[in-house]
């Protein structure tokens, strides 16, 4: 009985894409491309119209490797990870191991990623395999047709679980290759890593072989020594060409010493340091080498190798030389300084007993001072008592016709009152009254006159008296009034506006007294005297102008100061503008003079209010 071809030829074909597949899988180890293979090779071999391979990369994510038809190149790598249980047809054939089979996917329940799969693939009948290495699940191949609902048969059953487990040793191949690319690829930076750590350290690697009595050196190890391999005709060197040529001459013994030390004690460490001088190649200059070492040993406890690296130490060398020297010099410094200081300490302990000397000096200097500022105050009293006292004597004719008048009222009224109890039997009522009211006239006139020169004379220190300038100012003109009877005129332009201010009554009594004297006396025949009192802004201003002689411009600087007079000798103690500028300047006021020859003077006072 002669076989079906139909069934030989195919037959032959799933032999011939099985055989294309496992020379895929041995033939590449693109992990990607192995995939896509596997993909291809089963949806030919079971005329299907869709294959889909999942990796699982970890228990519950799964990663879409690759597809038939193949995925789109520019596919986000996000849109190609899924959950695990979100499919939970892949998830059953991972638990189970075994082959799941979908018939019709229109009338098989689906989760929801399930069913958004098979819309976009157009998906009708699937079988899902799980590719198994070492009975760990790897990943799931899925095969699909799209046109119509179909069966599969045990073959083709077979014939998938055969592909996904070739799948495995591909897919773990394929890992495995790529792993060791990394590993490499990491052992290439780390490589390069070292040699650039080394280079920067400064620290050159170095070997040394026991039996061969030989060094194996490295491109950093030369660089240290300014030289390369090449110069040094290779890598490899005797202890004695070593020594020769990079060591310095007092230091050439030092290397034979510590290898013999180390081989032949055997109670040494298996690691060891030593430090020595060397020469660079290129400057002949000398330069420091410290080397750190480790001793590799047989089994039987003998030095076989030497590992080691060598570090320059120069620089660190020359900065501790030029630290020492630095600090060296800061000690001399701090030295020669402690002598100057001391030096100095003696001239300040010099100095404060003179200063000593001085302040006592200073305290019995500062004693007579203050005496001679006390009798300079006692004085500066008696010398303001002596021109009040001069005032008051100018006052005293004034003062005596003032007196005189009122007493003359008093008298006529007590030569009447006399005639009439000598000479009548009867007394008028009118007539006493008469000369009741010429007595009390004349008594009132004296009690002002009195009060006014109270108001001069009196003795108060208080600056907190209510002082009422316009008051003050009609008595001072009450007191002169005799003076200036039938000579010169007064004229006073008082605004509305308050006159009080805070002081001392007498003390203002005093000083625009010694104003207005100064002003009817330099007026020699008839004239004028015309007294301002107004506010401006913040200050009360009093002005006193007179139509006398004037002041030469030169003597204005000086007319308040003490003893200073302009008129002749014996007329003035030059004492009188300088108490009233000393008495308003203590009432935080300003006086100014302005004058002008042949046409008056004007002394204008303001104070703060």
């Amino acid at each position: 009985m002669s076989a079906n071809p139909k069934y030989s030829n195919k037959n032959k074909l799933e032999q011939n894409i099985l055989l294309k597949i496992s020379q895929s899988i041995i033939g590449t180890l693109d992990y990607e491309e192995v995939l896509q293979i596997i993909s291809d090779g089963m949806s030919e071999l079971l005329e299907i119209e869709s294959a889909a391979i999942y990796l699982l990369e970890q228990e519950n994510k799964l990663f879409l490797g690759a597809t038939t038809p193949p995925l789109d190149a520019n596919m986000p790598v996000g849109l190609r990870i899924a959950k695990l249980q979100d499919h939970p047809h892949i998830q059953k054939t991972i638990e189970s191991k075994e082959p799941q089979y979908i018939r019709d996917t229109q009338t098989e329940a689906l989760s929801q990623a399930e069913q958004v799969v098979v819309e976009l693939r157009q998906l009708r009948s699937l079988i899902y395999f799980a590719f198994v290495q070492k009975n760990n699940v790897l990943g799931v191949l899925i095969l699909g047709t799209s046109n119509k609902s179909r069966s599969f048969s045990k073959n083709e059953i077979n014939l998938g679980q055969t592909v996904a487990n070739q799948l495995s040793i591909g897919i773990q191949n394929a890992r495995l290759h790529h792993e060791l690319l990394e590993k490499n690829k990491n052992l290439v930076q780390n490589e390069a890593h070292l040699s650039n750590a080394l280079l920067i350290a400064k620290l050159g690697h170095w070997e040394y072989d026991v039996h061969r009595d030989e060094f194996t050196f490295t491109d950093e190890f030369y660089s240290l020594y300014h030289t390369s391999a090449d110069k040094e005709g290779g890598y490899k060197m005797s202890v004695k060409d070593y020594s020769k040529k990079f060591l310095h001459p007092e230091d050439s013994h030092i290397v034979r010493e510590e290898i013999n030390r180390a081989i032949l004690n055997s109670d040494l460490k298996d690691c060891g340091d030593v430090e020595y001088k060397i020469i660079y190649t290129d400057t002949g200059k000398t330069g420091y080498i410290t080397v750190r070492y480790k001793i590799i040993k047989n089994e039987k406890g003998e030095a076989i190798k030497f590992v080691g690296v060598n570090q320059d130490l120069t620089r660190q060398k020359q900065i501790e030389e030029e630290l020492k020297k630095h600090r060296d010099h800061l000690q001399e410094l701090v030295k020669e300084k402690t002598r100057e200081l001391d030096n100095v300490i003696e001239k300040l302990k010099t100095i404060n007993e003179e200063l000593s000397d001085k302040n006592s000096i200073i305290d019995q200097q500062n004693q007579e001072l203050i005496a001679i500022i006390e009798n300079l105050k006692n004085t500066q009293s008696k010398l303001i008592q002596a021109e009040k006292m001069a005032s008051l004597g100018i006052l005293t004719a004034g003062v005596a016709h003032e007196i005189n008048n009122p007493l003359n009222y008093i008298m006529g009224a007590y030569e009447a009152l006399n005639s009439i109890f000598e000479h009548s039997d009867t007394i008028e009522k009118n007539s006493i009254e008469t000369i009741m009211n010429s007595l009390k006239e004349g008594l009132e006139r004296s009690i002002t006159i009195v009060k006014e020169l109270n108001q001069f004379s009196r003795n108060n220190s208080s600056h907190k008296e209510k002082c009422k300038l316009t008051a003050i100012i009609a008595n001072c003109l009450n007191m002169i009034n005799n003076q200036l009877k039938g000579k010169i005129t007064v004229k006073k332009e008082f605004s509305d506006t308050d006159s009080e201010i805070s002081g001392n009554i007498g003390e203002l009594h005093q000083a625009f007294l010694n104003i207005l004297i100064n002003a009817y006396q330099a007026i020699a025949d008839k004239g004028k005297i015309t007294i301002k009192i107004y506010r401006d802004n913040n200050n009360l201003i009093i002005e006193i102008a007179d139509t006398g002689s004037g002041i030469k411009e030169e003597d204005i600087t000086k007319i308040t100061d003490p003893f200073f007079t302009t008129k002749d000798p014996g007329k003035g103690t030059g004492l009188g503008l300088s108490i009233a500028y000393s008495i308003i300047k203590d009432h935080k006021g300003i006086l100014e003079i302005n004058s002008e020859i042949d046409k008056g003077t004007t002394v204008k006072v303001s104070f703060p209010l």
